[in-house]
């Protein structure tokens, strides 16, 4: 367990000789490991269930992505005495945010102001932008909020990698409670990785709202902003005791399952298939549909 009295303790000049003779120090863990919790296991669950990606397609854009978060929030709570203010609360905070933010995201059809064709091929970027955007709206509160020291007796940042040692961490005293959203992009590629950055640069605009949301520009991030902060106020309340309202309203399908059920029903029920005089034939290959002559 993560020592939290050490969390809250107070700095004094002779830090690094005290924690190499206390107690508590905590094995950094793979994402794998850290994910293998049950209530953790629940999340990923819904999180996968809340999308319509391919099982390779989840494991490398959205899987991956939060091992490689869990690789580097670790233990650490999300706050010190507020919401998931306890080991491992950052985590937690994170996943619960993914979950809510989709169920969110299924009060839109996005992206929005476009034809259902363009929904339809793009919605799920658009759901792993969503994903991403939770996930990284406060990851630098590992940066900015305490120090990790090793017990090696040096002191960690974030960006140079994953704790590689064992290690404690303590409050900074006087932080500044905002600069964790204009650090937040520090870790974005770190969390992301390459192929993530480079699907989602490939709709620039989604791009850009997912950068804004990330950093605290509220007022440019249009609706991943938006769900972004409705999905961090219903995690934060679900920790506190509080009642999480209107993430349920949404529709239970999904646009995508909505089209597929449609082209189903149309396909079995409305269109004769191979048959004489039908207004389609399937092959292996194609589905070919008959037109009237014009």
């Amino acid at each position: 367990m993560l020592n939290l009295k050490f969390l809250r303790g107070r700095r004094s000049s002779d830090d690094t000789d005290n924690m190499q003779r206390d107690a508590g120090w905590e094995n950094p863990r793979t994402g794998a490991e850290l994910l293998a919790t049950p209530y953790r296991q629940q999340l990923l669950k819904a999180i996968q269930e809340s999308t319509s990606l391919t099982q390779p397609v989840f494991d490398a854009y959205v899987k991956e992505p939060l091992q490689r978060y869990a690789e580097r929030v670790q233990l650490l709570p999300a706050s010190e005495s507020h919401h998931h203010s306890y080991p491992g609360g950052m985590l937690d905070h994170g996943l619960e945010t993914c979950m809510f933010g989709l169920r969110l995201r299924r009060q839109h059809l996005l992206p929005p102001k476009e034809s259902p064709e363009k929904q339809s091929s793009t919605g799920e970027l658009w759901s792993v932008a969503v994903i991403y955007a939770c996930l990284l709206h406060d990851i630098a509160k590992v940066i900015v909020d305490v120090d990790i020291h090793l017990k090696s007796g040096r002191r960690w940042y974030l960006w140079e990698g994953i704790i590689p040692d064992q290690y404690r961490v303590r409050y900074i005293k006087g932080r500044d409670y905002f600069l964790h959203a204009a650090a937040n992009p520090l870790l974005c590629k770190e969390v992301m990785g390459n192929a993530g950055l480079e699907w989602l640069k490939s709709q620039p605009e989604l791009f850009g709202l997912v950068m804004y949301a990330i950093s605290g520009h509220s007022e440019r991030s249009g609706v991943i902003g938006e769900i972004v902060s409705q999905a961090d106020r219903a995690s934060v309340a679900k920790s506190l005791g509080g009642k999480v309202s209107n993430i349920d309203k949404a529709p239970r399908e999904s646009l995508q399952s909505k089209l597929k059920g449609a082209i189903r029903h149309i396909v079995t029920e409305k269109i004769r298939l191979n048959e004489k005089g039908a207004q389609g034939f399937v092959t292996p290959e194609a589905l070919w549909l008959v037109t009237p002559l014009v």
